[in-house]
C-alpha cells in the first residue's frame, strides 16, 4: 500500500493532463505524446518530486508535487472528489467505493470506504476548502498495516494553463 500511495501522485497527475478519469496506461509514453496536444506546451512538465520525513512522534510525512498540464479549475474539479482521487490513485487496487454513515461528495465530513488488497479501508474527508483548493482526508479505522493516516491534496495556479499538485501524507505504521 505504502508503494502505491507514494506513486499515486504520478498517476493523478497524467490523468488530469489528460483530461480522463480513469487508469492512464505508461506515463512516459503518454507524457511525450499528448501533453503538448492536450495543453499547448512543447515541454512535458517536469516529473512529480517526492520526498519523505521521520517526524519525531514515530510518523512519517510523505510529499510528492507534481506540475499539471492542465488549468487549476480543471484539476480541482477531479481533487475535490475522493472517489475519483482513489479511483486515478490506485488502479486495479481499489474497489467497491461506498460512501457510510450518511456521507456524500457533497457533504464534510463524510465518510467512505473501499476495498483494497483484501481489506477494507474506512476514511473521512474532514475538510475542503475551496477558497484554498485543498482536500484533507484521514484513515478512521488501521488497516493495511497503517495506524494512522492524513493526506492532504491542494492545487495552485502556475502559469501558461498548469497547475502545481502537492499531495502530503503524515502516516504512523
Amino acid at each position: 500500500m505504502l508503494t502505491l500511495r507514494c506513486t499515486a501522485l504520478s498517476a493523478l497527475a497524467l490523468t488530469l493532463a489528460l483530461g480522463t478519469s480513469g487508469c492512464v496506461g505508461d506515463e512516459s509514453d503518454l507524457i511525450d505524446s499528448n501533453v503538448a496536444a492536450v495543453s499547448g506546451h512543447h515541454d512535458p512538465p517536469p516529473p512529480p518530486v517526492s520526498s519523505v520525513t521521520q517526524l519525531p512522534d514515530g510518523r512519517f510525512r510523505f510529499v510528492s508535487t507534481a506540475i499539471v498540464a492542465a488549468p487549476v479549475g480543471r484539476v480541482w474539479t477531479v481533487i475535490r472528489d475522493i472517489e475519483q482521487v482513489v479511483q486515478i490513485a490506485l488502479p486495479g487496487v481499489a474497489s467497491d467505493f461506498t460512501w457510510v454513515n450518511g456521507g456524500s461528495a457533497q457533504r464534510v465530513p463524510s465518510e467512505f470506504q473501499f476495498a483494497a488488497l483484501g481489506a477494507t479501508v474506512h476514511e473521512e474527508v474532514f475538510d475542503r476548502s475551496v477558497p484554498e483548493r485543498t482536500l484533507r482526508y484521514r484513515l478512521v479505522v488501521p488497516a493495511l498495516g497503517l495506524q494512522t493516516y492524513v493526506g492532504t491534496m491542494q492545487v495552485e495556479h502556475m502559469n501558461q494553463g498548469r497547475s502545481r499538485l502537492t499531495f502530503s501524507r503524515d502516516i504512523r505504521f
